[in-house]
């Protein structure tokens, strides 16, 4: 086993308790990496066509301009949008996305006897992905060609979600009774303790185990069978157990180590995500969650450690009335880390933590138990470079649409002059024409 006092990563090796102080520090390090923050903001205002001193009508004012800039050439002179990035990242992304929609998932045995299994494995991808999973797959997939030809990177995390809810279920005397004929050792008892003494102790102690239900709704449960013959109960069932398929925004929703060259080789991947209160606590009984924890990260609503999407959390002119969307969301941040597990093996492990919340509390930490031993993600660049690059369709064609747009305002503006001619201002020191 090698000595960890020798190792100058605090993350190199698996520990029971993990470092979460340490896994904050390396998130912050893997976000705030060259600028990435302003190359997103970037990306973002080529897309859109945003500039300074923009105005609803698409001309240009001095008074939406920096203090002691003037509007040039003149007052109300056109200022037109161009949105030739816009176009051409939509008109790929359908290209993309047509592209996926008439692919075809085909699954072949390696061994001869394999023919039967692969029709079998077959039949149930196809299902999955054309009719249990068609829609999210779409949505997801037009959103990772959004991103990544606009960022020029982006990542699509593949994991499972399991979510429960409460149906109401209809039960008979007959019903149970039924079922002790079939062999169930809990309905019988249950059956005869009914029949026998009634609502007691152990009949109720039986519909317990038998429905699922609490103390209370069980002794309802066997007064009403005792009444009337039938009852219903609330049950308990999974209303999701399925995979999930999520694209994930460069440096918002996902983020790496400054040194990493290829996903696959990352020392740490952190993905982050928002939750509701109920979602939060949902998880304690479906991904058995630290519920300490879980207490702890709901009094961090509406706090956010990351960078702040302005789109997601957009802020009124009052800045001291600021409304934040993320008011009731919770910030929740899972680390995929590979490590030298006890053994002396190197295996990838998981850490669920809340950035706002202490550093001793945590909502998990285990082994990824995936054999093909990757991590959960896939990424997809818009260029094969050494390493992930910003290097987008916004950044690549900033020139052409500024070309365009010199000389879509030209025009207008050149045609307001013609009608309407300037007339140099002597109450300025400065020389400006006046309309």
């Amino acid at each position: 086993m090698p000595d960890q006092n020798n190792s100058k990563d605090k993350l190199a090796f698996f520990s029971e308790t993990p470092d979460i102080g340490e896994l904050r520090s390396e998130l912050q390090r893997s976000l705030y990496n060259g600028g990435n923050v302003a190359r997103l903001n970037s990306n973002d205002d080529i897309r859109l066509a945003r500039w300074d001193g923009q105005s609803d009508d698409g001309k240009k004012y001095s008074n939406n301009l920096r203090e002691g800039e003037q509007a040039f050439p003149f007052e109300g002179a056109s200022d037109v949008r161009c949105r030739l990035v816009d176009q051409t990242i939509n008109e790929l992304v359908v290209l993309l996305v047509s592209s996926w929609q008439l692919a075809r998932l085909r699954v072949s045995g390696t061994e001869v006897g394999d023919a039967s299994r692969a029709a079998s494995i077959q039949t149930l991808a196809d299902w999955v992905v054309n009719n249990k999973m068609r829609a999210d797959l779409l949505n997801e997939a037009e959103l990772l060609g959004q991103y990544t030809q606009q960022f020029g990177w982006s990542v699509a995390h593949i994991g499972w979600e399991r979510r429960l809810g409460i149906r109401p279920v209809s039960i008979t005397l007959a019903d149970l009774e039924q079922r002790a004929m079939g062999g169930d050792i809990i309905a019988n008892e249950a059956v005869t303790s009914l029949k026998g003494t009634g609502t007691s102790d152990y009949s109720v102690s039986a519909i317990m185990t038998l429905l699922g239900v609490g103390k209370d709704d069980a002794a309802r449960v066997c007064d009403e069978l005792m009444i009337s013959g039938t009852s219903t109960f609330n049950q308990e069932y999974a209303v999701s157990n399925a995979p999930v398929v999520a694209a994930l925004k460069p440096f918002d929703e996902i983020c790496f180590p400054p040194e990493t060259l290829d996903l696959q080789d990352a020392r740490v991947i952190f993905r982050r995500t928002f939750m509701t209160e109920v979602e939060l606590r949902e998880m304690v009984k479906t991904a058995e969650w630290d519920e300490a924890f879980v207490n702890e990260a709901v009094q961090t609503t509406g706090m956010s450690d990351w960078y702040s999407e302005p789109n997601l959390i957009p802020a009124t002119t009052n800045i001291g009335n600021t409304l934040e969307r993320a008011d009731n969301l919770i910030e929740i941040v899972y680390a995929y880390n590979r490590q030298i597990g006890p053994n002396g093996v190197p295996c990838i492990y998981y850490t669920v933590f809340c950035p706002n919340a202490r550093d001793d509390l945590f909502a998990k930490h285990e082994m990824l138990d995936y054999a093909h031993g990757f991590y959960p993600f896939v990424e997809y660049r818009r260029e094969r470079l050494r390493a992930p690059s910003l290097s987008a369709v916004a950044c690549l064609n900033w020139p052409t649409p500024t070309s365009w747009k010199s000389r879509r305002s030209a025009m207008p503006s050149v045609t307001a002059r013609l009608l309407r001619p300037c007339l140099p201002s002597r109450s300025r020191s400065a020389s400006v024409l006046r309309m």
